[in-house]
């Protein structure tokens, strides 16, 4: 199938829009791509390319040749290039090898989802790939781009240098293949022009990314409908990357359902003369229970009511919050509505005996049965292997002060935090 007489930028907006229709995950990243046509040499390629902040650079005459289905597949594979960060994770890692790499992640996952891409590429088969020169790289589904790197790089650079001759995709980085840009003497430059980014617009940089990313992810698992490879990945690129906090925030957003809409277009797509679907959320009840038995300390009550203040902030317009505070039965159950910090810093905090967390779970379950998430702040020295943690429906999550324990956590269904790993 092919676009007839659209132009390139119609094809690209076409695409997308079919992207969107098709896959939850990549129908929200590919919002954020900004389309500009340049020249091959501007470029220093001969086909498409993204920086690391989303602006998708494209030379006409390679769109104009692709299918409908090539052209998704090669828009998606530049989606991937930024859920992955692949723009400023290089470091000093030799620039085209790199790109070879993390090619080779992104185009595995298109290839076991069905994706199309143009022939002639690094299209990996059954999660493996021959390289030439006895480098064959199997189990891509289990490896990130950094990998496969250290996997081919002793042996990889003639490889890299003939699968460069034969125009594989360069990432868009300005004079400095692999570092991604800023803004240029002007503003925001294009092709070569612009300038590299500093440390702290690429730590910036991925910070947003990896939220986009989180909040595509949780689209695609509300439908069911997350690309196969990309749970795993996902993982092991947050892995050590991101700090409790943010884990925190993950897990609350991924309880807030929401879907597309187009009686509300997104105001990313008006600008660019087509309508695309924005996304609509509902509220729903957190719970935050707070442990308040003789064996948290003032320390420990000042960091966690901190991170609710945090929580009540950020979430006013998102979620219902209900505070409770506990030690072997619950003694407060506060509505904290809009985010209302102030109301917080009033609560008196009753407590001060031994440590239970049946009795609060069955208070949820009795006077709180819409709840959809229960986060519970304790050191953990509890009877948490004492009942079943299965007979209450709601998502939980534990956040494990300093100096806690989370033994009696192992194999329970809920999601462990423990402080002492994030120093």
């Amino acid at each position: 199938m092919t676009f007839g007489t659209l132009d390139a930028k119609d094809k690209l907006i076409r695409a997308r829009i079919q992207i969107q229709r098709n896959n939850p995950f990549f129908a929200y990243l590919s919002l954020y791509l900004k389309f500009h046509e340049v020249k091959g040499e501007e470029l220093r390629c001969k086909s498409m390319g993204v920086d690391a902040q989303g602006n998708l650079y494209y030379c006409k005459e390679f769109v104009d040749k692709l299918t409908d289905e090539e052209l998704q597949g090669v828009m998606v594979h530049e989606i991937l290039h930024l859920t992955f960060l692949h723009m400023t994770r290089r470091g000093t890692r030799d620039p085209e090898i790199w790109n070879i790499a993390v090619d080779i992640a992104v185009n595995n996952i298109l290839s076991v989802n069905g994706h199309r891409l143009p022939e002639g590429g690094l299209i990996p088969y059954n999660n493996s790939i021959d390289l030439g020169h006895g480098i064959i790289i199997n189990d891509i589904q289990k490896k990130t781009g950094e990998q496969i790197y250290d996997e081919i790089y002793k042996k990889a650079k003639k490889v890299a240098e003939k699968l460069k001759s034969q125009g594989f995709d360069e990432h868009i980085e300005g004079k400095d293949p692999g570092q991604g840009q800023g803004k240029g003497k002007k503003g925001k430059g294009q092709g070569c022009n612009r300038m590299p980014l500093t440390e702290q617009e690429k730590r910036e940089l991925e910070k947003d990314w990896q939220q986009k990313a989180v909040d595509a992810a949780t689209t695609a698992r509300m439908k069911g409908n997350l690309p196969a490879g990309m749970e795993l990945l996902l993982g092991k690129l947050h892995e050590n990357k991101v700090n409790w906090k943010t884990i925190l925030k993950q897990q609350i957003q991924s309880q807030i359902p929401y879907d597309f809409t187009y009686a509300s277009p997104s105001k990313k797509s008006i600008s660019m003369g087509v309508y695309t679907p924005s996304y609509v959320k509902e509220r729903i009840k957190i719970l935050i229970a707070m442990d308040t038995s003789g064996s948290i300390g003032d320390k420990e009550r000042v960091d966690f009511m901190s991170e609710i203040f945090g929580m009540a902030k950020a979430f006013k317009d998102k979620i219902d919050m209900v505070f409770l505070t506990h030690d072997t039965e619950v003694h407060n159950d506060y509505v904290i509505a809009n985010g209302n910090v102030a109301k917080i810093k009033a609560l008196k905090l009753n407590g001060g005996g031994g440590t239970s967390h049946e009795p609060v779970m069955e208070y949820i379950k009795e006077k709180h049965r819409d709840c959809k998430l229960g986060i519970f702040f304790t050191d953990g020295w509890s009877d948490l292997d004492s009942f079943d943690m299965n007979n209450y429906r709601f998502a939980k999550m534990f956040l494990i002060s300093e100096g806690g324990t989370a033994q009696q956590l192992k194999g329970k269904p809920a999601k462990v935090i423990e402080l002492d790993q994030y120093k």
